[in-house]
């Protein structure tokens, strides 16, 4: 068991209840009531000591990481982007805004197409590139081609936005091909399937079940 810096046994049995006392009790050569001792000890003596000592308590190197990463610098593609590729920016941001979202989301849609946001693109992808307008056209097309209606555009697109960067002749098609011929998907239920699951358009990895540490883009999710 843990060693405990416990402060005296009053304050102990002040502020912990009874059925705690159970299991803390040889620690601190106490004497539990019979009634009590059948009771089960919920708590980690480490966790016992975060009640009883607020101030040492440390936060969460989990919640440590995730507030880490949410607060990680991002480059600001409107300050470094001048001239044609600014221009073109701000085309492709009213095109966005067109399917129906706000300036805030189409600003943060075009940064994870385009790799202004990282953490999907990895090698593909290595630095930010400059948004076109020929390229949100040709992916608007292709999935129209596929099924997807204007109407239903916007869903698919929020739910990933990184579609808008996709080459459409590189990654898009072929993986179209892999879904008809592989898993025998077509049609209408091509359509649905990709209303549900846009991303699989960005798949480019199978790991056959031994995880190589590309889950967001690997077949196995399909």
């Amino acid at each position: 068991m843990h060693a405990l810096l416990l402060p005296d046994c009053k304050l102990f049995e002040s502020c912990v209840p009874v059925a705690w006392q159970t299991q803390y009790s040889r620690v601190l050569n106490m004497t539990v009531p019979a009634a009590h001792r059948s009771l089960p000890a919920p708590l980690h003596p480490q966790r016992l000591h975060h009640i009883l000592h607020p101030a040492h308590t440390r936060p969460s190197p989990r919640l440590f990481r995730r507030q880490q990463f949410t607060c990680r610098a991002t480059p600001v593609a409107t300050e470094e982007l001048k001239g044609e590729e600014l221009e073109q920016w701000n085309a492709c941001q009213s095109k966005v805004e067109d399917m129906g979202f706000s300036a805030e989301e189409a600003v943060k849609f075009l940064n994870k197409a385009f790799a202004w946001q990282k953490g999907y693109w990895g090698p593909e992808k290595t630095k930010p590139e400059a948004p076109s307008t020929s390229q949100i056209d040709a992916v608007v097309a292709y999935l129209g081609e596929l099924g997807v209606k204007d109407a239903e555009l916007a869903a698919t697109v929020k739910k990933f936005p990184q579609v808008l960067g996709m080459k459409v002749e590189e990654r898009m098609k072929p993986n179209i091909t892999k879904i008809e011929h592989e898993f025998k998907i077509k049609g209408p239920t091509l359509a649905n399937v990709l209303k549900r699951k846009p991303d699989v358009l960005g798949f480019n990895w199978d790991c056959y079940g031994d995880c190589q540490g590309n889950c967001p883009r690997c077949w196995v999710h399909f």
